[in-house]
């Protein structure tokens, strides 16, 4: 599959580049160079439709309560100070088409990235990235359960609103709904246990990582894959010319 908008050294307008393509350069860096520069893209797995059902619902039912102004058990658990932003950006934020964009002046790049929820502190005048996930697990879901990278989308998330001069608190939160599998009758229903999870953000990553992907794109080697990436092995093992 071809990529539509590769990156062309030398041009004068800003490169687009969103959060999960830096994920895909910390996951592989040759991935990464055959997608944005020469327009491969790596073979994409099926959708995960009903954990998009479930985050999709979810969002839809805080934005329900956002226009009602009515405040929400999940709210209330964080104390009175936590109310949901109401910013006028906000639909463009959450909207996968526009998101909430910057453009890094050393690189020209400009990065964007799609924001699940917003939270606003009253008291600390501050606002908190939220990220909604679903999964089936017949565990209960702990802290140490959540994979780095969902913060680090949240820690991308928050520098991005830094950069368009909101004051953001360094704590992200990420609501975790687990479907439960042991119901004795299905009756076309799934039951959830919703988990409210926090973390201070990390950030001393991006511009380290941001000196990099734009070193590549500059640079005239193919970088070399990462030892654990399973796409490059297939590759070589099929002899493909890629």
């Amino acid at each position: 599959m071809w990529k539509k908008k590769i990156y062309i050294k030398g041009n004068l307008s800003p490169f687009a580049l969103s959060r999960t393509k830096i994920d895909l350069f910390i996951d592989c860096r040759k991935c990464f160079y055959n997608e944005i520069v020469r327009g491969i893209k790596r073979p994409q797995g099926p959708p995960m439709a009903l954990n998009n059902a479930v985050i999709y619902n979810i969002k839809n039912e805080f934005q329900d309560y956002r226009e009602l102004d009515k405040r929400h058990e999940i709210l209330s658990n964080l104390g009175k100070d936590f109310v949901f932003a109401k910013n006028t950006e906000l639909n463009d934020w959450k909207n996968v088409f526009k998101g909430i964009r910057y453009i890094h002046k050393n690189t020209n790049l400009e990065l964007f990235g799609t924001i699940d929820e917003l939270w606003f502190n009253k008291k600390e005048q501050t606002y908190s990235v939220v990220s909604i996930k679903a999964t089936s697990k017949k565990e209960e879901l702990n802290l140490e359960d959540i994979p780095s990278n969902y913060w680090r989308q949240l820690s991308f998330y928050n520098y991005l609103l830094k950069k368009n001069n909101f004051k953001v608190s360094n704590l992200g939160y990420i609501i975790y709904c687990n479907a439960i599998k042991n119901t004795k009758k299905f009756e076309s229903k799934l039951m959830f246990n919703t988990n409210l999870f926090s973390n201070i953000l990390q950030f001393d990553w991006i511009e380290e990582k941001l000196s990099e992907i734009f070193e590549i794109l500059q640079g005239h080697n193919h970088p070399p894959p990462s030892r654990n990436c399973k796409y490059c092995e297939y590759v070589n093992l099929t002899n493909l010319k890629i």
